[in-house]
Protein backbone atom coordinates (compact mmCIF):
# COMPACT_ATOMS: atom_id res chain seq x y z
CA UNK A 1 0.00 0.00 0.00
CA UNK A 2 1.72 3.20 -1.14
CA UNK A 3 2.35 5.83 1.64
CA UNK A 4 0.68 9.30 0.74
CA UNK A 5 1.87 11.00 4.08
CA UNK A 6 4.45 10.53 6.84
CA UNK A 7 4.87 11.84 9.90
CA UNK A 8 7.34 11.40 13.19
CA UNK A 9 6.61 11.53 16.54
CA UNK A 10 8.61 14.67 18.06
CA UNK A 11 11.49 14.58 20.01
CA UNK A 12 10.79 13.78 24.02
CA UNK A 13 14.94 13.45 24.59
CA UNK A 14 16.69 15.65 26.36
CA UNK A 15 17.85 18.47 24.71
CA UNK A 16 21.19 20.25 23.95
CA UNK A 17 21.57 23.99 24.36
CA UNK A 18 19.71 25.81 21.33
CA UNK A 19 23.70 26.73 19.89
CA UNK A 20 24.11 22.94 20.05
CA UNK A 21 21.39 22.07 18.12
CA UNK A 22 22.22 24.60 15.62
CA UNK A 23 25.67 23.31 14.90
CA UNK A 24 24.10 19.95 14.33
CA UNK A 25 22.83 21.23 10.75
CA UNK A 26 26.23 22.13 9.55
CA UNK A 27 28.28 19.21 10.96
CA UNK A 28 26.47 16.77 9.19
CA UNK A 29 26.30 19.10 6.09
CA UNK A 30 29.73 19.01 5.58
CA UNK A 31 30.59 16.10 6.94
CA UNK A 32 28.57 14.60 3.64
CA UNK A 33 30.66 16.82 1.67
CA UNK A 34 34.25 16.62 2.87
CA UNK A 35 33.92 12.57 2.72
CA UNK A 36 34.73 12.97 -0.52
CA UNK A 37 38.24 13.12 -2.16
CA UNK A 38 37.22 14.79 -5.29
CA UNK A 39 35.65 17.59 -3.36
CA UNK A 40 38.52 17.65 -1.11
CA UNK A 41 41.06 17.80 -4.16
CA UNK A 42 38.61 20.70 -5.67
CA UNK A 43 38.68 22.81 -2.86
CA UNK A 44 42.28 22.32 -2.62
CA UNK A 45 42.44 24.53 -5.64
CA UNK A 46 40.92 27.10 -4.35
CA UNK A 47 43.68 28.03 -2.36
CA UNK A 48 45.78 28.42 -5.09
CA UNK A 49 45.34 32.35 -5.26
CA UNK A 50 46.94 33.14 -1.91
CA UNK A 51 50.01 30.83 -2.72
CA UNK A 52 50.41 32.27 -6.33
CA UNK A 53 50.43 36.04 -4.41
CA UNK A 54 52.64 34.88 -1.89
CA UNK A 55 55.39 33.49 -4.50
CA UNK A 56 54.93 36.98 -6.62
CA UNK A 57 55.71 39.09 -2.86
CA UNK A 58 58.48 37.01 -2.56
CA UNK A 59 59.87 37.57 -5.77
CA UNK A 60 59.90 40.92 -6.13
CA UNK A 61 60.56 41.70 -2.79
CA UNK A 62 63.57 39.26 -1.80
CA UNK A 63 66.60 39.37 -3.45
CA UNK A 64 67.58 36.25 -1.94
CA UNK A 65 64.65 34.40 -3.30
CA UNK A 66 65.43 35.71 -7.01
CA UNK A 67 68.68 35.07 -6.86
CA UNK A 68 68.13 31.32 -5.55
CA UNK A 69 65.50 30.76 -9.00
CA UNK A 70 67.83 33.01 -11.69
CA UNK A 71 65.26 35.56 -12.20
CA UNK A 72 65.51 39.54 -12.03
CA UNK A 73 63.37 41.87 -10.79
CA UNK A 74 62.57 43.72 -14.01
CA UNK A 75 60.98 40.32 -15.27
CA UNK A 76 58.27 40.87 -13.24
CA UNK A 77 55.54 43.66 -13.09
CA UNK A 78 55.20 45.63 -10.34
CA UNK A 79 51.67 45.63 -9.31
CA UNK A 80 49.62 48.19 -6.75
CA UNK A 81 47.81 46.62 -3.81
CA UNK A 82 44.69 47.80 -4.84
CA UNK A 83 45.29 46.11 -8.13
CA UNK A 84 46.51 42.93 -6.72
CA UNK A 85 43.19 43.44 -4.72
CA UNK A 86 40.81 44.19 -7.61
CA UNK A 87 42.10 41.01 -9.44
CA UNK A 88 41.66 39.15 -6.31
CA UNK A 89 38.09 39.97 -5.92
CA UNK A 90 37.00 38.83 -9.47
CA UNK A 91 38.60 35.66 -9.28
CA UNK A 92 37.39 34.59 -6.05
CA UNK A 93 34.20 35.42 -7.46
CA UNK A 94 35.15 32.47 -10.39
CA UNK A 95 36.19 30.39 -7.27
CA UNK A 96 33.07 31.25 -5.47
CA UNK A 97 30.89 30.33 -7.68
CA UNK A 98 32.21 26.88 -8.66
CA UNK A 99 32.06 26.14 -5.00
CA UNK A 100 28.48 27.10 -5.02
CA UNK A 101 27.61 24.93 -8.09
CA UNK A 102 29.50 21.70 -6.49
CA UNK A 103 28.01 21.98 -2.86
CA UNK A 104 25.28 23.49 -2.47
CA UNK A 105 22.78 21.34 -5.00
CA UNK A 106 23.04 18.75 -2.54
CA UNK A 107 22.32 20.49 0.44
CA UNK A 108 18.54 20.72 0.64
CA UNK A 109 17.52 18.38 -2.69
CA UNK A 110 18.95 15.41 -1.80
CA UNK A 111 17.09 15.32 1.46
CA UNK A 112 13.98 16.43 -0.69
CA UNK A 113 14.30 13.40 -2.57
CA UNK A 114 15.17 11.14 0.33
CA UNK A 115 11.89 12.74 2.17
CA UNK A 116 14.20 13.14 5.07
CA UNK A 117 12.87 16.78 5.86
CA UNK A 118 9.92 15.33 8.32
CA UNK A 119 12.30 13.40 10.34
CA UNK A 120 14.29 16.61 10.51
CA UNK A 121 11.43 18.82 11.66
CA UNK A 122 10.31 16.17 14.33
CA UNK A 123 13.59 17.16 16.02
CA UNK A 124 13.97 20.54 18.15
CA UNK A 125 14.69 22.07 14.98
CA UNK A 126 13.25 25.08 13.47
CA UNK A 127 12.15 26.15 9.80
CA UNK A 128 14.50 28.81 10.40
CA UNK A 129 17.25 27.00 12.27
CA UNK A 130 17.54 24.53 9.34
CA UNK A 131 17.68 27.63 6.76
CA UNK A 132 20.58 29.05 9.19
CA UNK A 133 22.49 25.64 9.58
CA UNK A 134 22.40 25.09 5.93
CA UNK A 135 23.07 28.80 4.94
CA UNK A 136 26.69 28.43 7.69
CA UNK A 137 27.52 25.53 5.78
CA UNK A 138 27.46 27.00 2.25
CA UNK A 139 28.87 30.52 4.19
CA UNK A 140 31.93 28.32 5.87
CA UNK A 141 32.98 27.16 2.37
CA UNK A 142 32.60 30.17 0.27
CA UNK A 143 34.42 32.06 3.28
CA UNK A 144 37.81 30.23 2.62
CA UNK A 145 37.65 31.24 -1.29
CA UNK A 146 36.50 34.78 -0.51
CA UNK A 147 36.99 37.60 2.91
CA UNK A 148 39.70 34.42 4.13
CA UNK A 149 41.61 34.84 1.43
CA UNK A 150 41.61 38.66 0.86
CA UNK A 151 42.83 39.17 4.96
CA UNK A 152 45.75 36.53 4.23
CA UNK A 153 47.15 38.36 1.42
CA UNK A 154 46.85 41.71 2.69
CA UNK A 155 49.04 39.77 5.49
CA UNK A 156 51.02 38.52 2.86
CA UNK A 157 51.79 42.35 1.86
CA UNK A 158 52.42 43.77 5.19
CA UNK A 159 54.50 41.28 5.80
CA UNK A 160 56.50 41.31 2.45
CA UNK A 161 56.82 44.46 1.33
CA UNK A 162 59.47 46.98 2.65
CA UNK A 163 58.72 50.28 5.00
CA UNK A 164 59.06 52.38 2.23
CA UNK A 165 56.41 51.18 0.45
CA UNK A 166 53.21 52.78 -0.41
CA UNK A 167 51.36 50.21 0.93
CA UNK A 168 53.18 51.28 4.46
CA UNK A 169 53.63 54.49 3.50
CA UNK A 170 49.83 54.77 3.11
CA UNK A 171 48.27 52.42 5.45
CA UNK A 172 45.57 54.56 7.14
CA UNK A 173 44.52 56.30 4.16
CA UNK A 174 44.51 53.50 1.57
CA UNK A 175 46.33 49.97 3.10
CA UNK A 176 43.05 49.25 5.89
CA UNK A 177 40.54 50.88 3.50
CA UNK A 178 41.24 48.45 0.63
CA UNK A 179 41.17 45.43 2.89
CA UNK A 180 38.19 46.50 4.82
CA UNK A 181 36.22 46.70 0.95
CA UNK A 182 38.14 43.51 0.01
CA UNK A 183 36.55 41.57 3.06
CA UNK A 184 33.42 43.07 2.69
CA UNK A 185 32.74 42.67 -0.73
CA UNK A 186 34.03 38.80 0.32
CA UNK A 187 31.08 38.98 3.18
CA UNK A 188 28.46 39.87 0.67
CA UNK A 189 29.72 37.67 -2.29
CA UNK A 190 29.30 34.77 0.08
CA UNK A 191 25.73 35.96 1.53
CA UNK A 192 24.20 36.50 -1.97
CA UNK A 193 26.00 33.03 -3.55
CA UNK A 194 25.36 31.06 -0.47
CA UNK A 195 21.23 32.06 -0.60
CA UNK A 196 20.80 32.02 -3.65
CA UNK A 197 22.69 28.39 -5.05
CA UNK A 198 20.55 27.21 -1.57
CA UNK A 199 17.45 28.29 -2.69
CA UNK A 200 17.70 26.64 -6.06
CA UNK A 201 18.99 23.41 -4.04
CA UNK A 202 15.18 23.51 -2.90
CA UNK A 203 13.68 24.49 -5.78
CA UNK A 204 14.27 20.43 -6.99
CA UNK A 205 14.39 17.18 -5.81
CA UNK A 206 17.68 16.59 -7.90
CA UNK A 207 20.93 18.12 -7.60
CA UNK A 208 22.33 17.99 -11.05
CA UNK A 209 19.07 19.95 -11.76
CA UNK A 210 19.56 22.54 -9.08
CA UNK A 211 23.53 23.56 -10.30
CA UNK A 212 22.04 23.60 -14.11
CA UNK A 213 19.33 26.05 -12.52
CA UNK A 214 22.35 28.15 -10.75
CA UNK A 215 24.52 28.37 -13.74
CA UNK A 216 21.85 29.45 -16.15
CA UNK A 217 20.38 31.93 -13.34
CA UNK A 218 23.69 33.34 -13.00
CA UNK A 219 24.20 33.61 -16.57
CA UNK A 220 20.88 34.15 -17.63
CA UNK A 221 20.75 37.54 -15.58
CA UNK A 222 23.66 38.96 -16.72
CA UNK A 223 23.02 38.58 -20.89
CA UNK A 224 19.70 39.29 -20.28
CA UNK A 225 20.61 42.96 -18.69
CA UNK A 226 23.64 43.75 -20.86
CA UNK A 227 21.11 42.76 -24.06
CA UNK A 228 18.74 45.73 -22.15
CA UNK A 229 21.61 47.98 -22.22
CA UNK A 230 22.89 47.33 -25.74
CA UNK A 231 19.27 48.32 -27.42
CA UNK A 232 18.62 51.05 -24.92
CA UNK A 233 19.77 54.17 -24.77
CA UNK A 234 20.06 54.25 -20.99
CA UNK A 235 22.48 52.64 -18.55
CA UNK A 236 20.96 49.96 -16.52
CA UNK A 237 22.03 48.17 -13.15
CA UNK A 238 23.61 44.76 -14.25
CA UNK A 239 21.72 42.41 -11.76
CA UNK A 240 23.73 39.80 -12.55
CA UNK A 241 26.03 39.09 -9.53
CA UNK A 242 29.36 38.83 -11.23
CA UNK A 243 28.40 42.70 -12.52
CA UNK A 244 27.40 43.68 -9.31
CA UNK A 245 30.74 42.40 -7.81
CA UNK A 246 32.63 43.68 -11.18
CA UNK A 247 31.27 46.99 -10.48
CA UNK A 248 31.89 46.92 -6.32
CA UNK A 249 34.83 46.11 -6.57
CA UNK A 250 35.73 49.29 -9.21
CA UNK A 251 34.04 51.29 -7.04
CA UNK A 252 36.15 50.50 -3.78
CA UNK A 253 39.13 49.21 -5.05
CA UNK A 254 40.36 51.11 -7.78
CA UNK A 255 42.20 54.08 -7.65
CA UNK A 256 41.12 55.61 -10.93
CA UNK A 257 37.79 56.14 -12.27
CA UNK A 258 36.52 53.75 -14.13
CA UNK A 259 33.56 52.78 -16.33
CA UNK A 260 31.86 50.92 -12.23
CA UNK A 261 31.49 54.84 -10.98
CA UNK A 262 28.29 55.29 -13.52
CA UNK A 263 26.64 53.36 -11.11
CA UNK A 264 25.55 54.42 -7.28
CA UNK A 265 26.24 52.61 -4.59
CA UNK A 266 22.64 52.31 -3.69
CA UNK A 267 21.48 50.48 -6.60
CA UNK A 268 24.05 47.96 -6.86
CA UNK A 269 23.65 47.34 -3.21
CA UNK A 270 20.10 47.63 -4.02
CA UNK A 271 20.19 44.90 -6.15
CA UNK A 272 22.47 42.13 -3.84
CA UNK A 273 19.64 43.01 -1.13
CA UNK A 274 16.69 42.23 -3.82
CA UNK A 275 18.67 38.89 -4.52
CA UNK A 276 19.19 37.69 -0.94
CA UNK A 277 15.54 38.89 0.01
CA UNK A 278 13.93 36.88 -3.25
CA UNK A 279 16.09 33.53 -2.23
CA UNK A 280 15.90 33.79 1.25
CA UNK A 281 11.83 34.04 1.04
CA UNK A 282 11.51 31.40 -1.33
CA UNK A 283 13.42 29.12 1.20
CA UNK A 284 10.84 30.07 4.30
CA UNK A 285 8.28 29.50 1.33
CA UNK A 286 9.18 26.10 0.49
CA UNK A 287 10.54 24.45 3.61
CA UNK A 288 7.52 25.29 5.44
CA UNK A 289 6.47 22.61 7.34
CA UNK A 290 3.08 21.86 5.74
CA UNK A 291 4.77 21.20 2.64
CA UNK A 292 7.73 18.19 3.65
CA UNK A 293 4.67 15.87 4.26
CA UNK A 294 3.58 13.75 1.29
CA UNK A 295 4.65 14.61 -2.04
Amino acid sequence: MPVYEVRYKPWEGSLRSPELRLLAIPKYTLLGIWNKAVAISLFSGFFIPVMGYAGYLAITTSPLVREALGVRADQFGLFTPDFLLRRLVLMQMFFATIIAIVAAPRMISNELANRALPLIYSRPITRSGYILGKFMSIALLLSLATWVQALAIWVLMYSFLPPEHVFHVKMMRDSIPQLLATMMLGILMTCSLGLVSLALSGATKSARDAAIFFFVTLMGTSLFTNFIERISSRDFVNVGLREIFYHLSGRWLSSTPTASDQYSLFSLLGALVVWCGLAFGFLLWKLRPVDVHGD
